[in-house]
């Protein structure tokens, strides 16, 4: 009786949190910057980066859902995670190497615009893996997967004309032992699907280093292995992002003397 009582007790006193279910995975996605910044939804500066860039490192379950950013009521899923304003501290010695490898497409020259992204990443995804309470681990996980497994080593490369998306997966898969998830965006002056992101999966770990197979294969405008999908060149510097259809419409008119 008396150790019931003590078993009783002891449970009254433990902290009471509302958490998910464990999650199966970790998501890298890296970006390819000039897709992202020539569809008019985002003015990147000071220039158009010409390598693959961190966009996140994702706690993910089997049916690909993101785990819930962090709520002390609604996703207690870490006791006491490091705070946002504790982030810009925590990451200074290897802020260098993020701003490089892990920048702001909006405008990396800036500490400030950088920082709040790594934030935002620290929010949702990072409160909530396995290094709550490390957020220099968590976000130095990402910069060595990037590092091994460097999608510039493949034989996908920038080109005006498109890939196929098997070839696209192949290629990764070559170099990544594992299939990943590929994503797409579209290119509205001319209506062309191109690679948005690269997403590479890995088994649950701490770091996470095995690779295993994505959840799914294709995710926003790409949904097959027959889709043509083209790697943009990032524009040369100085190039306008504006799309060029319209100038050259205005000038080909007044070449030929019509008025519009």
């Amino acid at each position: 009786m008396h150790n019931c009582l003590l078993l009783l007790a002891a449970l009254v006193f433990l902290p009471f949190t509302v958490g998910q279910a464990p999650f199966d995975l970790y998501k890298l996605s890296l970006r390819w910057p000039p897709s992202e910044c020539n569809i008019g939804q985002l003015k990147c500066t000071p220039t158009v980066l010409n390598y693959w860039v961190i966009h996140g490192i994702w706690p993910t379950y089997e049916n690909n859902t993101a785990v819930p950013k962090y709520d002390k009521t609604k996703n207690s899923c870490a006791h006491n995670p490091t705070k946002e304003n504790q982030i810009k501290a925590k990451l200074s010695s290897i802020k260098n190497t993020l701003t490089q490898f892990w920048p702001s497409l909006r405008n990396y020259a800036k500490d400030k615009t950088n920082l709040k992204d790594w934030i935002h990443e620290w929010k949702f995804h990072g409160q909530c893996s396995d290094y709550p309470t490390d957020p220099l681990s968590y976000f130095n996980s990402a910069l060595s997967l990037r590092r091994k497994n460097d999608l510039a080593g493949t034989r996908i490369q920038p080109r005006e004309e498109p890939y196929q998306a098997k070839e696209i997966v192949d290629a990764v898969k070559q170099i990544l032992g594992a299939t990943p998830e590929i994503t797409c965006n579209t290119h509205r002056p001319s209506g062309m699907i191109q690679l948005r992101e690269v997403r590479m999966c890995f088994k649950r770990a701490k770091p996470p280093t095995e690779p295993r197979d994505c959840p799914i294969q294709f995710s926003g405008t790409c949904n097959k292995e027959s889709d043509h999908i083209r790697v943009p060149p990032a524009p040369s510097p100085g190039h306008s992002q504006v799309p060029w259809l319209p100038i050259n419409i205005f000038l080909l008119a007044f070449c030929l003397g019509i008025v519009i």
